[in-house]
């Protein structure tokens, strides 16, 4: 009965196994990343870090507090989800953004990659094949129907 596998111990077993493969994975693209002389991922992160901490800085005059493990993670994140160059171009955007929602946080760096997919575009700029919301005469167009209604209902309380 001692040599019995149980039901949990295999599914830890697959769970390590799938963590260490997954690390292989990305071992793999760094020493591709390093023979073919692109950036590797530690590099990438770098380069990002330092730009959001820099953006961070002009916004609030302090140097930004980098939260170790989390921020380090949230920007892995982000950089397996678009490539560096996408990442440091949502940046400007999202620290410029003056949604009380963005300040009550101080602009974290963990918040920026919660919400990495509502810095994509410019203010008003609509995407390669996307048409502004039926009816927007905004000028910028509304990238959205959110934005077009949050937009409409601004004016109207003025």
């Amino acid at each position: 009965m001692g040599d019995t596998l149980k039901v949990e111990d295999v599914r830890k077993f697959v769970g390590d196994m799938r963590a260490l493969l997954e690390r292989g994975g990305e071992l793999v693209k760094q020493l591709e990343a390093k023979l073919e002389g692109s950036e590797t991922l530690g590099q990438q992160m770098k380069r990002v870090s330092d730009a959001f901490v820099a953006a961070w800085r002009r916004r609030y005059g302090r140097d930004y507090v980098f939260v170790g493990a989390k921020d380090a993670q949230a920007v892995k994140r982000m950089l397996k989800a678009m490539p560096a160059d996408e990442v440091l171009a949502r940046i400007p955007r999202y620290i410029t953004n003056d949604d009380p929602f963005y300040g009550k946080v101080s602009h974290s760096l963990s918040m920026f990659a919660s919400t990495i997919n509502q810095h994509g575009a410019e203010q008003g700029e609509l995407l390669e094949g996307a048409a502004a919301p039926v009816g927007c005469r905004h000028r910028p167009p509304c990238r959205s129907d959110v934005e077009h209604t949050r937009r409409s209902v601004a004016e109207m309380r003025q």
